[in-house]
């Protein structure tokens, strides 16, 4: 069954959603069925299975992102995305 959830998610790597991190960020995304969709402090939702989509939110430190998604491995693609987030994207 299908589920949808929504978390938002403090950024405080301190060169925000930068190249790096949304390439590792679209990576981890990618291993998930489920729709993956961010905004940035409630404005505009992009594909975040989309480096390009993610770059256009322009997201820096202290911004608070929403992370939405879709599928029927949503539960696992929350954790491991939003932990990712947390982690500040493992250093990179």
């Amino acid at each position: 069954m299908s589920k949808e959830l929504a978390r938002t998610i403090p950024i405080t790597h301190k060169y925000g959603l930068h190249a790096r991190a949304s390439t590792v960020f679209v990576q981890r995304a990618q291993d998930f069925a489920s729709q993956v969709y961010m905004s940035r402090d409630a404005g505009e939702e992009v594909d975040a299975k989309s480096v390009l989509q993610l770059l256009t939110l322009g997201v820096q430190q202290g911004d608070q992102v929403t992370l939405r998604i879709i599928g029927d491995d949503a539960e696992q693609a929350m954790d491991v995305l939003s932990d990712l987030i947390k982690r500040d994207f493992f250093g990179v």
